[in-house]
């Protein structure tokens, strides 16, 4: 074994992670069929919002509409383990076999189940495709793995939740800093939570003034108050980015900021405020502390790759650190 890099290899249907002393299974396909054909158990938390939630029970019906997101998490987080071990162990080097160089896909699947060979080529493109690839701060090949065909005589394992709900280290550390901001600047009231454990932010619905210019207004308020809540996002994002002086683009990105607001923001419709309080949280919209809804709201624009981390945290609870692909 080479003492500065990374190896990732596949045995018997699972991938093993190799470095130093250590072998680490990082993906097992009966685990995950295991996992997927149990679904209509009911009994899984994973599933816990795709069952109470969106009230999906059938397994095709599940498989058909939300099994693409599961692997579209799962991928993208064990990428994430590989690349945080490599940063943590200051490895640049990450070899995959290159026996499997003719074997696995050379574009991203993510559709129906997939297997231990569609991984391993789902994980390569990931992370070629990673900033941190980009800016040859760590390289991704085929080689040779040395010692793969002697016996592995103990495998550290976690179980699939691990890898499913992994968050990479750069977004926790940001995390707190934000949340810290948050509180300092009155964004957020630390007592106001929902029941996913987010902070709450709070949406105004004028409907004397709604009622007046549309009288159906009841019919686009759900679409609205996502708007709204990505308004508001936005407006914390670009505020927090020039504040600290960051090199970071404005607008929500696929970026680590916009991450952790995700994961750490929600929005709810609140009581309407009345005289000095509305003339407050007026003041307080400008910083996107809030949001008044008195008029049609117009549609935000946001990546393809930032709507499939909403997705997933709205259907999972995970907030997936995310590659972007060719």
């Amino acid at each position: 074994m080479i003492n500065d890099r990374i190896e990732i290899s596949m045995r018997k249907n699972k991938i093993i992670m190799s470095y130093e002393e250590n072998r680490e299974v990082i993906f097992d396909e009966r685990e995950y069929n295991d996992k997927i054909l149990n679904f209509n158990e009911g009994n899984d938390n994973t599933f816990k919002i795709i069952h109470e939630k969106y009230g999906v029970n059938e397994q095709d019906v599940f498989e058909k509409n939300f099994l693409y997101l599961f692997n579209f998490v799962l991928v993208n987080n064990i990428s994430n383990y590989i690349k945080d071990v490599a940063i943590e162990k200051n490895y640049k080097n990450i070899v995959f076999d290159e026996k499997l160089v003719n074997g696995v896909n050379e574009k991203i699947k993510l559709s129906g189940r997939i297997d231990a060979e569609d991984v391993i080529g789902n994980i390569f493109i990931c992370l070629v495709n990673s900033d941190e690839y980009t800016k040859e701060l760590i390289s991704v090949n085929y080689g040779k793995i040395l010692n793969n065909d002697k016996k592995i005589e103990k495998l550290i394992r976690e179980d699939i939740e691990y890898y499913f709900n992994y968050e990479r280290n750069s977004v926790k550390t940001l995390k707190e800093k934000v949340e810290e901001y948050l509180i300092k600047s009155e964004t957020i009231n630390v007592e106001n939570k929902n029941k996913e454990d987010r902070y709450i932010l709070p949406i105004y619905i004028d409907e004397e003034e709604l009622d007046k210019k549309i009288g159906n207004y009841g019919e686009f308020l759900i679409n609205w108050t996502s708007i709204a809540y990505l308004e508001m996002l936005k407006t914390i994002h670009d505020n927090f980015t020039r504040i600290n002086n960051l090199e970071l683009d404005l607008g929500l990105k696929n970026d680590d900021l916009t991450l952790a607001l995700i994961s750490l923001l929600d929005a709810e419709i609140t009581d309407y405020p009345k005289g000095l309080e509305k003339s407050i949280e007026k003041g307080r919209e400008k910083n996107g502390k809030c949001y008044f809804i008195e008029k049609i709201v117009t549609p935000i624009a946001i990546p393809q790759d930032v709507a499939m981390i909403l997705q997933s945290r709205d259907a999972f609870e995970v907030v997936p650190d995310i590659f972007k692909t060719k």
